[in-house]
């Protein structure tokens, strides 16, 4: 009778080592489950991409189309002196009124003895285009303005003596 015992015990070892090792597999895969559930955590170079990612994203960059560039206008601390020489020019340049939506003068604080470039805003690419267009014409202008300082500051003078 020892031996039929013995016999049905076996099975019921067989059946508890399976058991076990079915326990095991089902612990690893809730283990694998909870890691691909868990919210990831990004390395320090992935989150740097994202936060420039994401910060390009949040700030457009400026529209420069319509912008140009300046040299050789006088200094004069009145902003409306050499704002009004620049709407000559233009206006010169291109044959028309152009419409200015800014002008700054760049590099720096105001010195009589140098001149600063002025970025010129204007309202349109179209006006920006012409202007370029017709940029072979500036030595021309840029005689003319000389030539008309020098007439003003005779003028000035003979008027004060």
């Amino acid at each position: 009778m020892m031996s039929h015992v013995t016999a049905v015990a076996s099975p019921d070892r067989e059946f508890d080592k399976l058991s076990q090792a079915i326990q095991m597999k089902l612990d690893s895969f809730e283990e694998m489950l909870r890691i691909f559930t868990l919210p990831t955590v990004p390395n320090a170079e992935h989150s740097e991409a994202s936060g420039r990612l994401r910060s390009m994203r949040s700030k457009p960059e400026p529209d420069r189309s319509s912008n140009i560039v300046l040299f050789g206008v006088r200094e004069n601390k009145d902003q409306t002196v050499w704002r009004s020489e620049i709407a000559k020019v233009l206006s010169i340049l291109s044959g028309r009124t152009i419409q200015i939506a800014d002008a700054i003068r760049l590099d720096g604080r105001f010195s009589p003895d140098k001149t600063r470039p002025v970025l010129v805003k204007l309202q349109s690419v179209w006006d920006r285009r012409l202007i370029l267009a017709s940029a072979c014409q500036l030595a021309r202008i840029d005689e003319f303005f000389s030539r008309f300082h020098q007439a003003c500051s005779i003028s000035t003078r003979a008027a004060t003596c």
